[in-house]
């Protein structure tokens, strides 16, 4: 705020007392509201290496912060429930902008795109992969040439291609 033994400047005072007065509930409404965050799907934690119909937990990562932080997992809904399973997800991820995954099928991709969320395809180190969206950089070095869709043998059950 300021230096000791010196007068806070009156913006920086004006705005602790805006902060002050704002109740805790519109504070992280706010913050939800910015949709800062990316769910990634990944085996392990360290790839981009899941397809979407597999990813059983997604891991979250809040892009307004630099560096990108992981901050949890969120469970997905049961795979085999084909549309039912996609809008929950939508529900679950309602605060991400963003979903990274290795492979998606048309219909939950088109599914997740209609509630706001952007379906990534792409595989790499999910830190340079969440890093590059976060600073809006190029990724089709990380994408392949044709994306990892299923193919007409997916039936959309939510379990991956078979």
């Amino acid at each position: 705020v300021g230096l000791l033994d010196e007068k806070p400047l009156d913006s920086i005072t004006q705005t602790m007392q805006a902060c002050a007065e704002l109740e805790p509930d519109a504070v992280i409404k706010k913050i939800n509201n910015s949709k800062n965050l990316i769910a990634v799907a990944s085996k392990e934690g360290v790839l981009v290496n899941q397809h979407l119909g597999e990813a059983k937990n997604l891991s979250i990562w809040d892009i307004g912060i630099t560096p990108p932080v992981l901050t949890g997992q969120r469970v997905m809904p049961e795979p085999g429930s084909g549309d039912l399973r996609w809008n929950q997800m939508a529900g679950r991820l309602k605060d991400c902008s963003k979903i990274i995954v290795s492979g998606a099928g048309d219909r939950p991709v088109a599914i997740l795109e209609k509630k706001g969320i952007e379906v990534v395809i792409a595989q790499g180190l999910v830190t340079e992969l969440v890093s590059a969206l976060k600073e809006n950089k190029d990724i089709r070095h990380l994408t392949a040439s044709s994306p990892f869709r299923c193919d007409k043998t997916c039936e959309g059950a939510g379990m991956g291609c078979m």
